[in-house]
């Protein structure tokens, strides 16, 4: 029998509640304690909080140290932000508890170009505590780096990588829609842009670099554009109705250069996207130019599911990582998760 790998839950947002009722059902996963991020929840079962629909006998605290004078834990999920500055106070204390720790924030899917100082002291903090920490998600984290990587390995050689993601953003709520933009008109779009207040996709640029060091390509240039998608006509999605001539969704690209050869990775997030005006439909598309060139697309409730194949990508990594080598690891230094029972 496989030992019982116990699991604390930092942030319960939609992302993190998702993560407790997903992890709450494998069979060597047993959720151990809970931390909100942002106060709400304390004292509340984990099971009501998370919307599980019964208990878990796990009362949700304020602070991780009130977590760990209670109970004792291998792993730390976290959901609560996307950049490394954000991240760093949230899981160092993690790793000086001696807990191994896996987070959907974007920026640590491949913090040593962007963040290479706080990247460095990660890994130091990881390895004097002998844990591992890895940055995972579904993208950053496999569709646009992890998955294109593996499908080179029968490749002879590759010059280019392109990645094309149309994902239907009308399922998320409103603070997704206010992250990229939604019902805006193009102007303040465009100033929201300017003021951060509009952020669109986070982690192209992650995703890009591990490509290229999977590939061993040393990057000349990596550039990234984006602009604000219109509608035409008015959108109705459950959290928010979009009006003629307002902004339904982005398109975001990111290019990055080796010596000629290219990883060009696309992103056109919708909401109740319209083959007929978007001129595209849901979906993944892999092109892999080299020798033998690859084709691959991928369709299916992921292309709307974004945040669920973030979640189990993370959860299904658990094991691998309690197992892993200490330090600050990416996804390409460990086997592939598959599904856990």
């Amino acid at each position: 029998m496989e030992k019982i790998i116990n699991v604390v839950q930092y942030g319960l947002g939609a992302m993190g509640s998702l993560m407790v009722r997903l992890a709450s059902g494998k069979a060597n996963l047993e959720v151990v304690g809970a931390v909100s991020a942002s106060g709400r929840y304390l004292g509340v079962d984990l099971g009501e909080a998370s919307g599980l629909g019964k208990h878990l006998g796990v009362t949700v605290k304020s602070s991780l140290e009130q977590v760990l004078e209670e109970t004792k834990a291998d792993v730390i999920l976290d959901a609560t932000v996307s950049t490394m500055t954000e991240l760093m106070p949230e899981i160092l204390p993690a790793i000086r508890a001696g807990l191994n720790v896996i987070s959907v924030a974007e920026e640590l899917s491949y913090p040593w170009e962007r963040s290479p100082d706080l990247a460095s002291e990660l890994d130091r903090a990881a390895k004097e505590h002998g844990v591992t920490v890895l940055g995972t998600g579904l993208n950053p984290g496999f569709l646009m780096d992890l998955l294109p990587l593996n499908l080179s390995g029968i490749c002879g050689s590759v010059t280019a990588v392109r990645v094309r993601r149309v994902t239907d953003f009308s399922v998320y709520g409103q603070s997704v829609m206010k992250h990229i933009g939604a019902n805006l008109t193009p102007e303040e779009f465009e100033r929201g842009l300017q003021n951060r207040s509009v952020v669109l996709h986070v982690g192209l640029p992650e995703s890009i670099q591990m490509v290229a060091r999977g590939l061993n390509w040393k990057l000349d240039q990596l550039k990234e554009d984006r602009r604000a998608l219109v509608t035409r006509t008015d959108r109705l999605a459950e959290s928010i109705k979009v009006q003629k001539g307002r902004v339904c969704g982005f398109w975001q690209t990111a290019r990055g250069q080796a010596k000629g050869n290219t990883i060009e990775l696309e992103i056109y997030g919708i909401i109740l996207p319209n083959p007929s005006e978007d001129e595209v439909s849901p979906g993944t598309w892999i092109k892999i130019e080299g020798d033998p060139g690859i084709n691959v697309a991928i369709s299916g409730g992921i292309c709307q599911a974004g945040g669920l194949g973030t979640v189990t990508h993370a959860v299904n990594a658990i094991p691998l990582v309690v197992d892993a080598k200490p330090g600050l690891l990416t996804v390409r230094e460990l086997p592939v998760a598959s599904c856990l029972p």
